[in-house]
C-alpha cells in the first residue's frame, strides 16, 4: 500500500479528538481522554479485567479489588463468584468482610449478613 499524502492536524485537547474521530474528521486519534478509555474498549467489544487493573496501579490493587466487587453488586445484585456458589454455607469477602448471605433487596441496593 503506497499513501499518496500524510496531514498531521494537531490537536490538544483529548475530548475534541475523539469527537472528531467519531464523527469521521479524522482517521486515527492517537491521545484518548482518559477517563474514557474503559467505556471505548468496551464499546469496541473488549473488557478490560480487574487483573489488568491491578498489574497498571498494584499500589491500589486492594481497593480496586472491593470496588470491583463493589460494582458487581450494584450492577447485577451480587458477584459473579456468589452467584455460582452452590448453596448457603457459601460465602465471599468484600474486603475485610465476610458477606455471609443475602438478606434483602430493594430501590437502594442489596443487603447481606456479614
Amino acid at each position: 500500500m503506497e499513501l499518496d499524502a500524510v496531514q498531521h492536524i494537531p490537536i490538544e485537547d483529548p475530548r475534541t479528538a475523539l469527537a472528531r474521530y467519531r464523527a469521521g474528521e479524522l482517521d486515527i486519534a492517537v491521545s484518548l481522554p482518559s477517563e474514557q478509555i474503559d467505556d471505548l474498549r468496551r464499546e469496541s467489544g473488549e473488557h478490560p479485567t480487574l487483573a489488568e487493573y491491578a498489574e497498571r496501579f498494584p499500589d491500589l490493587a486492594e481497593p480496586l479489588r472491593v470496588q470491583w466487587l463493589i460494582s458487581e453488586l450494584v450492577s447485577v445484585g451480587e458477584p459473579a463468584h456468589a452467584r455460582s456458589a452452590e448453596g448457603p454455607g457459601d460465602t465471599f469477602s468484600v474486603g475485610r468482610f465476610e458477606l455471609r448471605q443475602r438478606i434483602g433487596e430493594g430501590g437502594s441496593g442489596v443487603v447481606y449478613q456479614a
